[in-house]
């Protein structure tokens, strides 16, 4: 910004925080300054224009969803209290309601845009409801070891992002650009408001055995069977679709773009944790702790589900001192490579090269202290990733160099949290 009365220099040689160089920011409070000056500065060109507007039908959607549940639940002891029952039932009723654009032809200027880029004009609702029961027991084998046992059932509702209403028709056979994407010819392209919650049902074992100094090591194995995951699916406008998508009888025929409630898929696993004081070393071992906890996955499914964000490997491992009124912890934390999305785009070769999007396998340490000054007050200051190890974000398919496997680095820095908790 240039002119005595629009430069502030306390804007210059800013510290980004991210290891990059200084770096110059406009002032918002000059920027303003100049608006109410000179309105003219500010003026939009033809194309500005149309992307703002654009922007902003894009983003005009709106959704309502109300959910309703109840549950009932009941506890037993018997023999003797050595075992414990749980159980119950919750009934959850989801109703979505929304509106959002219709698009139906291309938008290269704001004539096309009034006519092709309706604001709203699509409007959907839907509704699902189910029963979900739960039972878990708890077995003392021993007076030192424990048995559990449990099966519950479970739902997960997708994202907004995949629900909010949108629709957009390419009725022409031509593939055109609506001012979101491309939509190919003869093609319907619909977000699913009617998408159905995943529906889970979870098997969990598990042995924990409590050490006489004080200290537990379990270890156990899981199972969950997903029905009616989502995937993406093409198929043909039928006027069942056209009903139930309430789009207009014009598209039957068309092809459909959607997501879908897919099918099957399966998670089981292991699982295991250790956590004991070091009381039993000489010295001041008595005020050290250690813990470590471990989880291995293995998902299966349909190819066209949606597993974005799956982590197969994780896990944890740390020591704690304390002695009052000092507490130290040190946490590591070990995520293993995070899938997120298949890379279909021309810069990848197109659906058939088969890339995939993964976060690469991190390690990372946390350190927490506290200092109790008072019997009602602790200050306390958490870092979070001390070190700053950076996220990978990585693109590769089954035959891509190692080399050529990193896509970006992100670093976030480190987090800090300071405060004061009181207790009265």
């Amino acid at each position: 910004m240039t002119g005595a009365n629009y430069t502030d220099k306390g804007y210059l040689n800013q510290d980004t925080f991210f290891g990059l160089p200084p770096q110059q920011y406009p002032d918002p409070y000059a920027l303003y300054r100049l608006l109410q000056d000179n309105p003219s500065a500010f003026a939009q060109t033809s194309a500005q224009q149309l992307a703002a507007e654009r922007f902003r039908r894009q983003n005009s959607q709106y959704l309502t969803e109300t959910i309703s549940s109840a549950y009932v639940q009941a506890e037993l002891k018997l023999l003797e209290n050595r075992l414990g029952i749980v159980t119950g039932v919750r009934y959850e009723k989801t109703e979505d309601e929304g509106t959002g654009p219709l698009t139906r032809g291309p938008i290269t200027t704001m004539p096309l845009l009034q006519a092709n880029f309706l604001e709203r004009a699509y409007n959907t609702n839907a509704t699902y409801d189910g029963y979900y029961p739960s039972f878990h027991a708890n077995y003392s084998i021993t007076e030192k070891l424990l048995g559990r046992f449990s099966y519950s059932t479970s739902l997960g509702r997708p994202d907004f992002s995949n629900i909010l209403p949108l629709a957009r028709v390419n009725d022409t056979s031509t593939s055109v650009n609506d001012g979101i994407g491309n939509v190919p010819p003869m093609t319907v392209i619909v977000t699913n408001t009617g998408l159905k919650p995943w529906a889970g049902k979870s098997y969990d074992f598990s042995l924990e055995y409590y050490f006489p100094q004080g200290g537990v090591v379990s270890a156990g194995y899981f199972m969950k069977n997903i029905d009616d995951f989502w995937g993406r699916n093409t198929s043909t406008v039928t006027a069942q679709d056209a009903a139930e998508f309430n789009l207009d009888p014009s598209t039957i025929g068309l092809d459909l773009q959607t997501a879908v409630n897919v099918g099957k898929a399966k998670i089981n696993g292991v699982e295991f944790n250790y956590q004991q004081s070091l009381g039993f070393l000489p010295g001041i071992g008595k005020d050290f702790s250690v813990f470590a906890n471990a989880t291995r996955l293995h998902l299966s499914g349909a190819n066209n589900a949606d597993f974005a964000k799956f982590i197969e490997k994780s896990a944890s491992w740390g020591v704690t001192y304390s002695r009052k009124p000092v507490v130290l912890s040190l946490k590591w934390n070990y995520r293993g490579r995070q899938r997120l999305s298949l890379q279909t785009g021309s810069a990848f070769g197109g659906a058939a090269a088969g890339f995939q999007q993964f976060y690469a396998p991190r390690t990372f340490m946390d350190v927490n202290a506290e200092y109790q000054f008072s019997k009602r007050f602790t200050a306390f200051v958490n870092a979070r990733n001390i070190l700053n190890v950076p996220q990978i974000l990585e693109n590769y398919n089954a035959v891509s160099p190692a080399y050529s496997h990193n896509y970006r680095l992100e670093e976030f820095g480190v987090q800090f949290a300071v405060g004061v908790k009181g207790t009265w």
